[in-house]
């Protein structure tokens, strides 16, 4: 079975994962006159690869984001020039497996996000547990290097905490 997922590597260094179409289209006239060939390709659902540093473990994790927010377009194909691309390959069992998931999750989430949209009154998310477990807040606390930021985040939560408290929540 042919791998329709692709790894591209971009000129200008973006690595993306997507489903890949590849195009020839000629400017000749009618007449048959020879014109100027225009070659690219269609990316389908593109996703950015991001690398973290697993500052744990050594080597790095990757994270697939939309290489164009479905913020700016509704399109889910995008016309990209062959001079572009620097090298693509299919990709690998393991990525191509994540990457459908990450796309039927992305869909997932933007049709509920349209169908929030519709409500009449959207939710309040007063208490900020709803957002920040105990265990994720330690971890954002403890991740972060910048002492500065660090202190700012600390307050933060603790004036929540003390608000919290004296609300009777």
């Amino acid at each position: 079975m042919e791998n329709d997922v692709k790894f591209i590597r971009l000129r200008n260094g973006d690595d993306i994962i997507a489903e890949v179409v590849e195009h020839y289209e000629s400017s000749g006239s009618s007449t048959g006159e020879s014109g100027e060939e225009f070659h690219y390709f269609m990316f389908i659902n593109p996703l950015k690869i991001i690398y973290i540093p697993n500052l744990n473990e050594g080597g790095w994790n990757l994270a697939l984001h939309h290489w164009i927010t479905p913020l700016l377009t509704d399109e889910k194909a995008f016309m990209v020039g062959i001079d572009e691309v620097v090298t693509m390959s299919d990709a690998s069992e393991f990525i191509s497996k994540n990457y459908l998931a990450s796309i039927e999750s992305y869909n997932e989430k933007e049709e509920e996000i349209k169908a929030n949209l519709n409500q009449e009154e959207p939710e309040n998310y007063d208490n900020l547990e709803d957002f920040f477990p105990e265990d994720l807040k330690k971890k954002l606390v403890d991740n972060i290097s910048v002492s500065g930021y660090k202190k700012e985040l600390l307050d933060f939560f603790m004036n929540h905490s003390n608000e919290k408290k004296t609300k009777g929540h």
